[in-house]
């Protein structure tokens, strides 16, 4: 009989040390999410969350995009850089705008790449979403066209390239400024084969996951209908 009870006993002793475990699971299952919002790479938290390791396999192509954001910082700065020695070399005057224009993308690119560009790309990314896919091309059609157009490099546009170079190649006290400007076209040409490369990736994960431009246009008008409706409710809730 008290074999039975002993039993007995260690079952329910089991069962309640099992109940215990679930629970605690389920409290780690809770705080693991609050965990993971505050540890996100890049560091944007609280600003916008994201986290490059939800991206699963497509993990190598957010980074992609990540490295093509930071990369584009730099080149702008090489490129003001290369702006502001061929102005005091050569004396060429006509680079005193190309360098307040060179200042004004170092200054407003950071925040609007990372939203039009990179924050378009991760999305992609993350989630599985027509519409997502669709922006990021657009995005990095922009990207391509701009880096063209500073490989070009019209210097009172701001641009330090191939154009700049040419002119430098008449001043005899230009030749660093000349040399530089050869490099940075040869540098702005780069970055549009990487970006073009980008979107190639992104076309193939496009198409494998099903995505289509029909998807797109639907999640769009989707997204803008729960918008107007979600505005007009809260009107008539804040109204009454």
């Amino acid at each position: 009989m008290n074999y039975v009870k002993g039993l007995f006993g260690k079952k329910q002793t089991a069962s309640e040390e099992t109940n215990d475990n679930e629970s605690a699971a389920s409290e780690e299952e809770v705080e693991q999410p609050q965990q993971k919002k505050v540890k996100n790479f890049p560091p944007c938290y609280p600003i916008v969350y994201h986290s490059i390791s939800a991206c699963g396999r497509k993990k190598y192509l957010a980074l992609m995009g990540l490295g093509e954001y930071i990369a584009f910082i730099i080149i702008a700065i090489l490129n003001i850089v290369g702006l502001i020695i061929a102005l005091v070399t050569s004396r060429v005057y006509d680079y005193i705008g190309g360098v307040a224009l060179g200042g004004c993308y170092i200054i407003f690119y950071p925040v609007i790449a990372f939203f039009a560009q990179y924050w378009l790309t991760y999305g992609a990314c993350a989630h599985k979403n027509s519409a997502r896919y669709v922006l990021a091309f657009i995005s990095y059609l922009v990207g391509i066209i701009f880096s063209l157009f500073m490989a070009i490099g019209v210097p009172s546009m701001g641009a330090c390239g191939l154009v700049g170079a040419l002119q430098l190649i008449t001043k005899s006290d230009g030749t660093f400024a000349m040399i530089y400007s050869f490099i940075m076209a040869a540098v702005w040409a780069f970055n549009v084969v990487y970006q073009v490369i980008i979107v190639l990736l992104l076309y193939r994960h496009f198409n494998e996951e099903g995505s289509s431009l029909g998807r797109a246009k639907d999640q769009i008008m989707a997204f803008f209908v729960k918008r107007s409706l979600t505005s007009t409710i809260s009107g008539v809730t804040g109204g009454n």
